[in-house]
């Protein structure tokens, strides 16, 4: 029973699905670390691919998971027997030496070869990989092909595993020469068996605040996933270009990384005597605040406002999220919004004062309906009514009709 259950998770579902997503967000990777002149494919030339327009050079990049362990629990060895390396390099060999791709002869197995990589990705550890240590001293000059091939020869003899056998005999049927070649531009490269933190950091590097990550990643998994399987339904593979790669899917990050900003919590300290404040004259003269009924709160909480945005403001500012400039113009703005309805509200008070309080009042409650917006970041409701409490403040606008001079006066 406990061999049939091995079996069972072996070939599951699940297990090949992980596998397919695995080589999914390798491509993600590999097209956030897209140079100019570059294109990245899916499924197409091999599981992902690369082609550098400059130098001609294509990666022919194999992706292979496991979700299998060390004994430890930590990340396995990829063996030297393993399907995955064997199978790979001899799809690899095959390729090279692909007759319908005109291949047949040795020179043009070697003119493919040198405009070529060949990568084997796995989440697997290859450091004390025989097989892979013996071409990478192949790589560094440290031994020769027909050691190498001698090696493989021995390897091939000493299998049981007829379809290793056939594996390993694609490989070592290269002519020395094209053996020599090809695996002297073949690498191995151990990944993690999460790739969503790389992804992450590839996405950070491109100026996106850690609050907005997440979010760009969901919305980039999302848009490419669709562009899959509207080219998959119109039988073409998923290749994306610079140029595509930058009109297509730049909005993803820019719409994070210059249009929100992040909000936090404060809970400011209200200074004594609320009364006292500049503001809350004027909305008591005008009837917007009544002190004997419940006006403490009231004053309370629109303090806590304009308290709350001169926090985030300032907050904004000291991490480089907006500049002063952009500060002043968001008050500057402000301003003009309030001149506008205070305009509109005054139209009668010129010619009838005693409108003035009546017209003053509703003034207040015209603006105060307004949301701000900062760097197109909607502010809210409680964040807009605190700017204008602090502009009050700091008697910069006001509601009487009085304002409508002493606004201008003051260049808002």
């Amino acid at each position: 029973m406990a061999n049939l259950m091995k079996r069972i998770d072996i070939t599951s579902a699940d297990t090949k699905q992980i596998g397919f997503e695995y080589q999914y967000l390798y491509f993600i990777l590999r097209l956030l670390q897209l140079s100019l002149g570059e294109e990245v494919g899916y499924e197409a030339l091999d599981d992902v691919h690369v082609i550098n327009a400059s130098n001609k050079e294509t990666l022919y990049i194999q992706v292979k998971h496991t979700i299998g362990t060390a004994a430890s629990g930590s990340q396995a060895n990829l063996t030297k027997l393993s399907g995955d390396l064997w199978k790979t390099l001899s799809n690899w060999s095959r390729l090279i030496s692909d007759p319908i791709e005109n291949r047949s002869k040795a020179e043009n197995q070697i003119a493919f070869i040198n405009v070529s990589r060949f990568i084997l990705v796995v989440n697997r550890k290859v450091d004390n990989n025989e097989v892979i240590t013996e071409i990478q001293k192949l790589r560094q000059g440290l031994t020769t092909g027909s050691k190498l091939r001698a090696y493989m020869n021995k390897l091939q003899a000493e299998t049981k595993d007829e379809q290793k056998k056939e594996y390993i005999g694609n490989v070592i049927a290269l002519s020395p020469r094209v053996f020599t070649a090809f695996l002297k531009n073949t690498v191995f490269e151990s990944f993690s068996n999460n790739l969503f933190e790389q992804i992450r950091e590839e996405i950070r590097k491109k100026m996106t605040d850690d609050a907005y990550i997440d979010d760009v990643l969901g919305s980039l998994y999302l848009q490419l996933k669709e562009d899959f399987f509207d080219k998959a339904q119109g039988g073409k593979h998923q290749i994306i270009t610079y140029s595509e790669w930058m009109e297509k899917y730049r909005g993803v990050f820019n719409r994070f990384r210059t249009t929100l900003l992040p909000f936090r919590e404060y809970n400011p300290l209200l200074p004594e005597h609320l009364e006292q404040q500049v503001f809350v004259k004027e909305l008591i003269e005008i009837g917007a605040v009544d002190i004997q009924n419940d006006g403490l709160s009231e004053i309370a909480e629109l303090t806590e406002f304009y308290l709350k945005i001169e926090l985030q403001l300032n907050d904004w500012c000291n991490e480089g999220r907006i500049t002063i400039f952009e500060r002043d113009k968001f008050h500057k703005n402000a301003a003009l919004i309030w001149k506008r309805i205070h305009q509109s509200c005054h139209q009668t008070t010129r010619k009838d004062v005693s409108q003035d309080n009546d017209n003053a009042l509703n003034c207040f409650y015209d603006v105060m309906k307004e949301k701000l917006t900062l760097l197109s970041t909607e502010l809210g409701v409680e964040l807009s009514n605190g700017e204008f409490i602090k502009l009050a403040n700091e008697e910069r606008i006001g509601w009487k009709y009085k304002w409508l001079i002493r606004g201008t006066q003051h260049g808002n």
